[in-house]
């Protein structure tokens, strides 16, 4: 009897980014502008038989590269990536990517919250950091959001599909954003003289780092696989179909 392993593969594709610097501003106020970016972009590959691949079936190695020289990146903007993965491998596989985006500050510390705070040091107003800020545009419909275990931070897709050998998925991504939005996070402190008013603004996601992490996982398409490697009893194979249960299977 010939034993076949059982194999977890592995790829991980990270960057960060420097938003944008705070502001003083005279009596007319306008809207921020993005600062110079600090990407730190990195490509982790634990074997060759799942890989990050654009619309044209080119490996992806890191993310954004395109705007890498570029000195900033506009609010609001879409900025196109495409990222799918491919079964490089002989075998079968089931795919499930895991999404993590979140906001450090310059030391690459994890922040969840932030103060304003004055000259004084007093706290004016204290804010949650938003994840959902870093938008993910043009995933295709077959990547199934698990609503069992995501959250706001981190989210988790699966192909719905069988992925055979050297079959590539949907796009998991073609564009990301920072939101407009982010620009409603301020608050402001006047100081007035005789005969001068300044007004300064202080954003509250000043000199924060946008990260986004994007995790390709492939196991060997059985549930024996699925449930002895990912851990996840409410997965269920249906002919060439992953199923989710206990949810519709959306793809938020």
């Amino acid at each position: 009897m010939v034993k076949r392993s059982i194999a977890i593969f592995t790829l991980t594709l990270s960057f960060a980014m420097l938003l944008f610097a705070g502001m003083q501003l005279s009596e007319t106020r306008s809207a921020p502008n993005p600062g110079t970016e600090n990407y730190n972009t990195s490509l982790s590959i634990s074997t060759l038989d799942i890989m990050a691949v654009d619309e044209k079936g080119n490996e992806v190695k890191e993310l954004l590269s395109s705007y890498s020289g570029k000195e900033t990146l506009e609010l609001g903007m879409l900025y196109p990536e495409y990222l799918a993965a491919e079964n490089i491998g002989r075998s079968d596989e089931y795919v499930r990517a895991i999404v993590r985006k979140y906001w450090t500050d310059m030391n690459g510390n994890k922040v969840t919250k932030v103060d304003a705070k004055t000259e004084n040091n007093t706290v004016t107003k204290t804010e949650a950091i938003d994840p959902e800020y870093i938008i993910l545009e043009g995933r295709d419909a077959s990547w199934q959001l698990d609503e069992n275990t995501s959250a706001r931070e981190t989210k988790i897709y699966y192909w719905k599909n069988k992925l055979a050998a050297r079959e590539t998925t949907g796009a998991l991504m073609t564009g990301i954003k920072i939101s407009k939005d982010v620009r409603d996070h301020y608050v402001e402190t006047i100081k007035e003289t005789e005969n001068s008013k300044t007004i300064t603004v202080t954003y509250l996601y000043d000199n924060l780092k946008l990260n986004l992490e994007i995790e390709i996982q492939s196991v060997q398409a059985n549930e024996n696989a699925i449930r002895s490697i990912w851990g996840v009893d409410y997965l269920s194979v249906e002919g060439d179909t992953l199923k989710i249960n206990g949810q519709g299977g959306s793809n938020e």
